[in-house]
Order: structure tokens, then sequence, then C-alpha cells
């Protein structure tokens, strides 16, 4: 049963963000994580955005663009600040 997650939490060995579209994996809790509201159930037509910066075969997929644009700042943001206009030099 394909599900976007309401909130970020784990997921087996996921860690997913709010808004991200996953499987359930037939899990002990499952339906629990439904009742409690920690996901809910989308339509199997559902065309989900991959984030085009997650590496691997499966790409991390979101119900729109703001969930992926969170994602992708929270997850794909570089640790050092980029300056604007600097120039890094080439060979010698």
């Amino acid at each position: 049963m394909r599900c976007k997650a309401r909130r970020a939490f784990k997921y087996g060995d996921i860690e997913l963000d709010e808004g991200q579209v996953f499987v359930l994996q037939g899990f002990r809790n499952d339906e629990k994580l439904l009742g409690l509201r920690f996901c809910e159930k989308v339509s199997v037509k559902l065309v989900a955005l991959p984030c085009s910066a997650c590496n691997g075969s499966a790409p991390a997929e979101f119900i729109d663009e703001e969930a992926l644009r969170r994602h992708q700042a929270k997850r794909h943001s570089p640790s050092a600040p980029v300056l604007k206009g600097a120039v890094r030099k080439q060979g010698g």
C-alpha cells in the first residue's frame, strides 16, 4: 500500500520526510502508523515527484513540490555556504 508521511519519522531503516511517498512493508505496527496519522494512504494513480539529488536506484519521491523542496533543503544542502560570485582558479 502506498502512503505519504504526514510528519518526519523513521520507518524500518528509512528516514522519511513530511510529504514523502513510500510503500508500507507489512511491519507489525503499520496499522498503528495509519491510526495515529503518521502516514496516510495515497492513490495508486498518484504521480510522485522524484528527488534528483538522492543517490541510488530508487530516489525519494514526494507528494508535491513544497515537500520536495523541504527535503532537498534538509538532506542535500551543502554543509559549507557557497559564496556567490566566487571563482575557483583552474590549473597553475
